[in-house]
Formats: structure tokens, C-alpha cells, sequence
């Protein structure tokens, strides 16, 4: 028997409260939660996971370096992987230049439950490129 591989999420986020409440949420949808709060970390992760990872969900600032530059580097290689940035900073639209072009889906923090949800929702029920 061929057993479908388990879809999964991965989430990088350095705030372990915010890190939690996504975990939690992105449980509901029936995946694996893979989670990191470091980049380093979640290119290892990935490194391990690709071909199972659906959706990465990322803070834009992190400790070891930019998730937007991370987010980037993964759709380089695998342009079907989803995408949402979290932020708490405010964007300009040269900040976020392309953003559209890789699909990806910015959440500004603070966000609700049933933001991170509809966007989730969006993302894995539209057709992949």
C-alpha cells in the first residue's frame, strides 16, 4: 500500500506566545505543525520536510535574519509552496515589491484567530500555480 504522505505546515515564529496560539490554530486544519524559532532552525526542518511542507508561515523579523528573504529563497525552489508573513511593523509598498507574483498572503499583527484561519483557508484551497 502507497500511504499518502502527511501534509504539513511549518511556522516560524520567535515569540513562543504567538508561536503557541498558531500552533494550536494550524492544528484544526489536519496537518502536521512543524514549528521553529529560528531560520537556521527551520531550513533544517525544511531541509528534512520539503516535499510534505504545504505551507509556510513566517514572521517577517526574526532574531537570525529576515523571513521575508527565507519565504523567498524556499519559493525559488519549490513555487507551489504557500505563504503567509506575519508583522507587526507597518509596510510600504516597496517593501513587499513581488509579493504577488509568489503568492504570498501578509497578516498584520496583531491579527485574530479567525484572520489566521480565512487565510489559511484561502491559501491551501486555492489551486497551486
Amino acid at each position: 500500500m502507497n500511504e499518502k504522505p502527511q501534509r504539513a505546515f511549518l511556522v516560524v515564529e520567535d515569540e513562543l506566545m504567538i508561536l503557541g496560539i498558531v500552533k494550536s490554530v494550524l492544528s484544526s486544519f489536519g496537518r502536521e505543525v512543524l514549528t521553529a524559532t529560528t531560520i537556521n532552525r527551520a531550513r533544517e526542518i525544511y531541509a528534512n520536510c520539503s516535499s510534505n511542507i504545504e505551507l509556510l508561515l513566517t514572521d517577517v523579523a526574526l532574531a537570525d535574519g529576515s523571513g521575508l528573504t527565507f519565504a523567498a529563497g524556499l519559493l525559488e525552489a519549490a513555487p507551489k509552496l504557500k505563504v503567509i508573513l506575519m508583522t507587526g511593523f507597518a509596510f510600504h509598498g516597496d517593501d513587499l515589491a513581488g509579493l504577488d507574483e509568489h503568492q504570498f498572503v501578509l497578516l498584520e499583527k496583531p491579527f485574530d484567530i479567525e484572520s489566521l484561519k480565512r487565510a489559511v483557508t484561502g491559501l491551501i484551497s486555492s489551486p497551486t500555480i
